[in-house]
Order: structure tokens, then C-alpha cells, then sequence
């Protein structure tokens, strides 16, 4: 983030110095003497001054707008998915996507509470959670545990670990995960029924925090199916 505001300074004094060129041409008025000079060099100093400052604000000023504005942004968005030779059982497959639930201070009951009215409204045959189910080690999952079991007795819930998960006690997050019947993918996969046919599902671990393994999670798949 730092470096690409970095980035904007250098292209806008890159702008700010064309501009005054070109405004020098128009107005005829070309630079003379060292007064000349120091008035474009002082104008100069006092945008790269301003420039700096948003280079140190920005990156400040966009965390906090994920935090406190866009974290209750929720969008529920459908893609169809195309995909060739598939068994007639599985064609109307609904399959719900959520991931960086980040439980915490900024993301409490009342915000879980409608991410899971959300989920279950689209009313999928499955549900998928890729990771971060808290924000920082110290953070509590008990209100979105209590969600996700809600959403469990209702659709199979399938899930790995993020990094942020790792940061805490991983072990006892997937315990608390696993007693409320949710799957949790470690490198690891699970071959489920639906209508009759097969389905592949399988999940490995964070590469940032640990060691991620898709051969070891793939072993066993019946790959002819």
C-alpha cells in the first residue's frame, strides 16, 4: 500500500512539472534568473510536503474504511459455473462461498448475525469457508461458532484454515469446528454422496502459516469420477 502511494507522488510531480511547463508556454513567460526558480522549486517542495503526508494518511485512511464501513458491506454475488460431463444430479448444485469472516471487535454478533441470515435466504445445497475466521489471536469465535451451527443443521459446512487463524490456537479452532459438525480440510479431503454420484471435496493449509500439501489432500480421490 506504502509503496504505491509512493508510486502516485512521482507520477503527479511528474504531472505538476509538465503542468508548469506548459503553463509557462502559454503564458509566454518562459523562466528567468533565480527568482524565477525558487518560486517553481518552492511550489514544488510545498506539494511534495502534502504529498509525503498522504503517503503516510492513505494507507491509514483505507484500513480504517474496511474496518468501519465496508466490513457491514455484505454482497451476495451468483456465478454460474460451467463445467462439462457433469451427472444430471449435480447440475442445480448450490454452492455458497464465504471466507475472512474475521470475528472480533469489529465484526460482533450483531454483523455475524446477518451474514448468516444471508447465507441461509440463498438457501445453498452446501456451504464453503476458506479461512480467517477471526481477526487476532485474541479474538472470541463463540458467536460465530453459534452461527455456523445454525448453518450446519441445516447444509453440510466445509471449511480450511486462513492465516489469521493461525495467530491464535489453530488446534482448538478446528475442535470447536469439528464438534459442531463442520469439516475441517488440513491437507486433508472427504469423497460425499450427492444424489447418488460422487463429489471430490478437499482442502489444504494456509501457505503463508504453514505447509500447504494438494497431493497428500487429493490422496484417495477416485479420479476417474
Amino acid at each position: 500500500m506504502l509503496f504505491r502511494s509512493y508510486v502516485l507522488i512521482f507520477l503527479l510531480l511528474k504531472f505538476f512539472d509538465t503542468f508548469n511547463f506548459i503553463l509557462n508556454k502559454i503564458n509566454n513567460t518562459p523562466l528567468q534568473g533565480n527568482k524565477s526558480e525558487n518560486e517553481l522549486f518552492k511550489g514544488r517542495r510545498k506539494f511534495i510536503g502534502i504529498a509525503a503526508k498522504t503517503a503516510v494518511i492513505s494507507p491509514l485512511f483505507v484500513s480504517g474504511y474496511g474496518v468501519l464501513l465496508e466490513r457491514e458491506n455484505f454482497t451476495v454475488r451468483e456465478v454460474n459455473i460451467k463445467i462439462g460431463n457433469i451427472p444430471e444430479s449435480l447440475k442445480n448444485l448450490r454452492i455458497a462461498h464465504i471466507s475472512d469472516i474475521h470475528t472480533g471487535i469489529f465484526m460482533g454478533e450483531r454483523e455475524i448475525s446477518r451474514w448468516i441470515k444471508l447465507v441461509s435466504e440463498i438457501e445453498p445445497t452446501i456451504l464453503f469457508i476458506t479461512g480467517d475466521f477471526v481477526a487476532t489471536s485474541r479474538d472470541s469465535v463463540k458467536s460465530c461458532i453459534e452461527g455456523l451451527k445454525y448453518l450446519r443443521s441445516i447444509m453440510p459446512v466445509y471449511c480450511c484454515l486462513g492465516n489469521h487463524d493461525y495467530w491464535g490456537n489453530e488446534i482448538e479452532l478446528s475442535n470447536k469446528l469439528k464438534r459442531i459438525g463442520v469439516k475441517v480440510f488440513r491437507n486433508s479431503n472427504e469423497v460425499v454422496d450427492f444424489g447418488g454420484n460422487e463429489l471430490n471435496l478437499c482442502g489444504v493449509e494456509d501457505m503463508r502459516q504453514s505447509t500447504p500439501d494438494l497431493q497428500r489432500a487429493m490422496k484417495g480421490f477416485n479420479r476417474e469420477k
